[in-house]
């Protein structure tokens, strides 16, 4: 099975560094994700900047061709540590 996440490094929403450790331990199972990472874009645009790109992916997707798989590589951001609480 393949993820496809798409993250702002921007976003003050979803936080980036809460991406970089979900796609850290999705790869961690053996899984692949395709990931965008875009800049300069908030949380509430990010969807209108990479919606063509999610839509060429998911027709990749559903075609039964194969996507991108970006597990290993460097992550634009640090990843995010659990805290306790």
């Amino acid at each position: 099975m393949c993820s496809s996440d798409l993250q702002s490094t921007s976003d003050q929403v979803v936080l980036p560094q809460t991406t970089a450790a979900f796609i850290t331990k999705t790869c961690a199972t053996g899984e692949s994700v395709s990931t965008t990472w875009i800049s300069e874009v908030p949380h509430q645009q990010t969807a209108i900047v990479v919606g063509p790109s999610a839509v060429q992916w998911m027709g990749q997707v559903f075609a039964g061709q194969p996507v991108p798989d970006d597990c290993g590589q460097p992550l634009p951001v640090a990843v995010a540590s659990p805290t306790s609480g």
